[in-house]
């Protein structure tokens, strides 16, 4: 039996037994520490400095107080945008982890890919149950938050012990970002998304194929790494030219390149060069005679895809 008190009841050596009315409320935990859900950012990363720059001027929370223009509400959201093979994500990544090393997010870093490869977008619902968890509420908690996620998860946002960053991966429409976007001016959302998602208030970073220099570098860079004796782009200049003319500085055709020439250390540059391009001739003719496939050619055995050109 509960014991008197003062002016109360003491219940902490009571047994309590019986039923109790619950009204359906949820009280979010204190919030966690820090915390990053961040995959690895490419080892290799040139050629976009600018628009790295960019990226970082919105993302630092300091600029609020600085009377930079990021004191517009709408500059707390960066949208990096431009076809597939540009480099969207590595761009986001790669500023991600150095807001990281700069201390500039103690609320935590959330990654959240929005619409994976093969599969179906995630649903606003799903969006918000994961990010939910990983603000701390637990499956269970979620599951009984039969009403108003939003809320909950807004208000577990606001709770963060300082600013924090959404980096949301692939997103398809500016609605997934609208309900996922903080109500706390100091947290940061940065988007990647093949359109440019223009009915989002946002900041907006359009991607462009790498100049010449810029992707010659990045091949270079590549096909050395880590291999004692590569010299082939020294002894073939203007066949690495025509590959990297051929990959159209799209960063995608350029890794996939430098990728199977690494594996062939006995094919010169100018062979995988003539080879890539009757590799996708034929691939063009059969989709031309709307003929699938029943062979992959030579560059596809040694792991390296099509190239994607220009308007795809």
């Amino acid at each position: 039996m509960p014991s008197e008190y003062g002016d109360h009841l003491d219940f902490r050596d009571a047994r309590i037994t019986g039923f109790t009315a619950k009204e359906e409320r949820y009280y979010p935990r204190p919030p966690r520490e820090a915390s990053a859900s961040l995959p690895g950012a490419p080892a290799v990363f040139l050629g976009r400095d600018h628009e790295l720059d960019q990226v970082m001027r919105v993302l630092d929370p300091n600029a609020v107080d600085t009377g930079t223009e990021a004191r517009d509400p709408y500059l707390a959201v960066c949208v990096v945008s431009g076809r597939e093979g540009l480099g969207k994500s590595a761009l986001a990544l790669r500023a991600a982890h150095q807001a990281v090393a700069n201390n500039w997010f103690p609320g935590g870093v959330f990654y959240l890919d929005l619409h994976r490869p093969g599969t179906e977008p995630l649903s606003d619902d799903q969006a918000v149950r994961i990010l939910l968890s990983y603000l701390g509420v637990v499956d269970d908690e979620i599951s009984g938050l039969t009403t108003a996620w939003d809320g909950h998860y807004h208000t577990c946002l606001a709770q963060r012990p300082g600013p924090a960053l959404l980096l949301l991966d692939n997103a398809v429409q500016a609605e997934q970002i609208e309900r996922l976007r903080p109500g706390v001016a100091h947290h940061r959302v940065l988007v990647t998304s093949r359109s440019g998602l223009a009915d989002l208030e946002a900041h907006a970073i359009l991607l462009r194929p790498l100049s010449t220099s810029d992707s010659l570098s990045l091949l270079v860079t590549l096909l050395s790494m880590g291999v004692d004796g590569e010299n082939r782009t020294v002894q073939e200049p203007d066949a690495a030219s025509s590959l990297v003319d051929l990959c159209e500085g799209v960063p995608l055709n350029i890794r996939r390149a430098a990728a199977g020439l690494r594996q062939r250390r006995d094919v010169t540059i100018a062979e995988y060069v003539k080879l890539l391009v009757e590799n996708r001739a034929a691939y063009e003719a059969r989709l031309r005679a709307e003929v699938p496939a029943t062979r992959t050619g030579w560059l596809q055995r040694l792991g390296g895809p099509r190239l994607w050109r220009r308007g795809q």
